[in-house]
């Protein structure tokens, strides 16, 4: 449900729904760089940048060479 709302650009909604399935399942992120991007990615345009930087930054931990991770982070600052 987090995607389907990130995908319709309601952020605020979609950072909802991945905290209650990071309270569900709080191993979900590491399970695959691209869930962890997916979960910065929604954290960051939600205004949660210190979520989002984990996130982003597990994602790189589970695969240096996604290089979306790596601009996302960048934008951060």
């Amino acid at each position: 449900m987090g995607m389907a709302c990130a995908e319709g650009k309601d952020f605020k909604e979609a950072r909802g729904y991945m905290i209650r399935a990071l309270e569900l399942n709080p191993d979900l992120p590491r399970t695959s760089a691209n869930i962890s991007f997916n979960f910065g990615v929604v954290f960051m345009q939600a205004g949660a940048r210190e979520r989002a930087e984990k996130y982003l930054k597990l994602a790189l931990e589970l695969n240096p060479q996604l290089s979306a991770a790596k601009q996302a982070l960048a934008r951060l600052g």
